[in-house]
C-alpha cells in the first residue's frame, strides 16, 4: 500500500491574522478604546489573531510633530480656548489637507517601515491624526491593506477623520454617522456600532454589588457615592468641585481620579475635608470605580461618557472642550442620561436632588443603560475581521526574534 506524505520540508499552517491599531496618548480615551478593541479580539478569536497597539507619535525617534502632540494635556488643562481655536481653524478639508502635505515627509517613512515590519492584514485608526498619514503610507506599499477608521468623538466629526482611502468607518453614534455622510463619506462605508469600551463596564461578570466594591475601597458601603474625573489629563475644576461638595453638608462620599494631573492630585491629598474622599492618579480600575458609584461627574470626554453609559451610571458634565466635545453634552442630555453642570454650585444642586429623590436616580440610571453600548468593542472586532483577508498557508519556520522599536503597546 502506498503511503501519502507531504513533500514540503516544513509543516504548513496559517499564521494568525495580524491587526495593527494605531493611536496616540493625547488624553486617555484613544488608548482606552484601543485596549478595549484588543480585549475583544482576544476574547473572540484567541490565538488566531495577533494584535499590535502602536502609539503613532512614539515611533522610533520623535519628530517635531510628535513632540507637539505632547502639548495636548497642558493645553486643555490651562488654555482650552486655544485648543478650541486650533480645532476650528483646522476643521476644513482644504486646510487640513495642506497641513498633512507639510508634515507627511516627516511621518510617512517611519509609518511605512512599521507596516513593512508587521505586515498587518488590517489597520485600525482610533486617532484622527493617524488616519490620513497611514492611508497614504499604505498607498506606497505593493499590497493593499484594509484601513478602518474609528472616530472617537461621539457626535462631532473633524476634517482630520476623513480620507477617501479609508475602507470602513465605524461610527460611535447615529449622530456621528450623519455628520460623516454630511462630510462626503458614502453611507455604504459607514456602520454605527458604538465607541469600544472594556467589557467590564457592562453587566459585571463577578456579580459584585456597589456596596461590596465600596467596602473594598475603604468607604461606607451604604452611603451615596460620586465618582469625579477629569479625563486622562485631569482637566477641569476638580479641586473646586470637591471643596463645594465638602462644604455642602451632603451625606456623600467621593472617589476622585486626577489622571496625569499630579499637581491637582497633590493639592487634593493635602486638603482637609469632612467627607470621605479617595484620591487617585491615573488608574486602570475605572470599571470598578464606576460600579462602586451612583453617579459620574466628569468633563464631556467621549470615552468616559461611553464607559459611564455602558455601566449604567448617569453623568453630571462639568465642561466640554470647545468644538470637539460640545455636542457630547447635548447627546447625554437629550438621551436623559445626565445634566450639564458647569459650576460647582450646579454640581452640588444636582447631587442634592439625586440623593433626596432615589426614584429620579434610578430613572437616570435606566436611561444611561439604554444609551450604553457595552458590546461595541466585540461588534467592532467582528467588523474588522470581516475586512481582513485570511492569511495564506505558509511553512512553519523558526525565525530570529526581531527587536521592536515601535513604541509602547
Amino acid at each position: 500500500m502506498k503511503t501519502s506524505y507531504s513533500t514540503s520540508p516544513h509543516p504548513v499552517h496559517r499564521r494568525p491574522v495580524r491587526i495593527l491599531i494605531v493611536m496616540s496618548d493625547t488624553g486617555g480615551g484613544h488608548r482606552s478604546a484601543a485596549q478595549a478593541l484588543k480585549g475583544a479580539f482576544q476574547s473572540l478569536y484567541g490565538s488566531s489573531v495577533e494584535i499590535y497597539i502602536v502609539d503613532f507619535f512614539a515611533l522610533q525617534r520623535p519628530t517635531p510633530v510628535d513632540r507637539l502632540t505632547r502639548l495636548y494635556g497642558p493645553l486643555i488643562r490651562h488654555s482650552p480656548w486655544l485648543w478650541g481655536a486650533l480645532y476650528k481653524a483646522t476643521d476644513s478639508p482644504q486646510v487640513y489637507r495642506g497641513l498633512v502635505r507639510t508634515l507627511e515627509p516627516l511621518q510617512i517613512p517611519k509609518v511605512r517601515r512599521l507596516l513593512e515590519a508587521l505586515a498587518p492584514d488590517a489597520v485600525v485608526s482610533v486617532h484622527p491624526l493617524c488616519t490620513r498619514v497611514v492611508a497614504h503610507a499604505i498607498q506606497r506599499l505593493r499590497r493593499p491593506i484594509p484601513l478602518i477608521a474609528m472616530p472617537t468623538d461621539l457626535v462631532s466629526v473633524h476634517a482630520s477623520h476623513i480620507d477617501p482611502a479609508v475602507d470602513l468607518f465605524i461610527a460611535p453614534t447615529q449622530g456621528s454617522m450623519k455628520n460623516l455622510i454630511a462630510r462626503g463619506v458614502p453611507s455604504d462605508k459607514i456602520i454605527s456600532l458604538g465607541l469600544p469600551v472594556d467589557e467590564r463596564f457592562g453587566p459585571r461578570l463577578a456579580g459584585r454589588s456597589p456596596s461590596e466594591l465600596r467596602n473594598d475601597l475603604g468607604l461606607d458601603p451604604q452611603r451615596f457615592t460620586a465618582l469625579l474625573m477629569g479625563g486622562g489629563e485631569g482637566a477641569g475644576p476638580l479641586s473646586r468641585i470637591v471643596q463645594a461638595v465638602d462644604e455642602s453638608g451632603l451625606p456623600i462620599q467621593m472617589l476622585v481620579v486626577c489622571g496625569r494631573n499630579a499637581v491637582c492630585r497633590g493639592n487634593l491629598e493635602k486638603a482637609r475635608r469632612t467627607i470621605a474622599c479617595r484620591i487617585f492618579g491615573f488608574v486602570h480600575n475605572v470599571p470598578d470605580l464606576m460600579a462602586a458609584s451612583d453617579v459620574v461627574i466628569t468633563k464631556a470626554g467621549p470615552q468616559t461618557i461611553a464607559e459611564a453609559l455602558a455601566a449604567g451610571r448617569p453623568l453630571l458634565l462639568t465642561h466640554a472642550l470647545p468644538g470637539q466635545e460640545e455636542d457630547n453634552v447635548q447627546y447625554v442630555e437629550a438621551g436623559g442620561a445626565g445634566y450639564f453642570t458647569p459650576t460647582p454650585e450646579e454640581v452640588v444642586a444636582r447631587l442634592k436632588a439625586l440623593i433626596e429623590q432615589p426614584s429620579k436616580l434610578a430613572w437616570l440610571q435606566e436611561q444611561a443603560r439604554g444609551l450604553g453600548r457595552p458590546q461595541a468593542a466585540r461588534e467592532a472586532a467582528q467588523a474588522v475581521m470581516s475586512m481582513a483577508p485570511v492569511p495564506a498557508p505558509q511553512p512553519s519556520i523558526k525565525r530570529p526574534r526581531q527587536r521592536w522599536e515601535w513604541g509602547p503597546a
